[in-house]
């Protein structure tokens, strides 16, 4: 007989190690496909394609977050650090500080991530001095517009900067 519900996923690489999201839509009332999916990643389950959608966008930051320890990496090596301990210090730093968020997206606040910004920094200090530089320099708003503009394509609303006929590879 003909499927009685259609769900749609969306699996991003990290999945095959068994660990990331794994978005889900629509939720999955009888347990069914969070069942089958459970062992391979975190399901979240959206109730609207269009949300699925905004999670797709999202994942499109995934090579950006690597060029960022990329280029943290090779900058500890350019000052003098051997390359092999650039990369284990940065995989380990960033390591920590996703713990950190999956542990915060736990807590019953809408506002835990704001806190762990205003918590990581001291007045004066370090942390506070890149953060205000790449605020200053609009890094954070590029950021968002950049996930905005992936969004637009993503509904299918613009076109793709890039060439490629796939509106919706991530």
């Amino acid at each position: 007989s003909p499927a009685s519900e259609v769900f749609r996923a969306i699996p991003m690489p990290p999945i095959a190690k068994r660990a990331g999201p794994l978005p889900v839509c629509p939720e999955d009332s009888e347990g069914s496909i969070v069942g089958l999916f459970e062992p391979l990643g975190e399901i979240i389950s959206v109730e609207q394609e269009d949300q699925l959608k905004i999670l797709m966008s999202c994942a499109s930051i995934m090579a950006t977050y690597y060029e960022l320890i990329n280029v943290i990496s090779k900058w500890l090596y350019s000052e003098g650090l051997p390359q092999k301990i650039a990369m284990r210090y940065t995989g380990a730093l960033f390591d920590s500080l996703a713990r950190d968020t999956i542990e915060a997206s736990f807590v019953e606040s809408e506002d835990m991530f704001d806190t762990l910004v205003a918590e990581s920094q001291t007045p004066g200090g370090l942390n506070e001095q890149s953060l205000r530089k790449l605020k200053g320099n609009g890094w954070f708003t590029q950021v968002t517009e950049t996930l905005q503009k992936v969004l637009q394509r993503v509904r299918g609303t613009a076109a793709n900067e890039y060439g490629s006929d796939e509106s919706t590879a991530v």
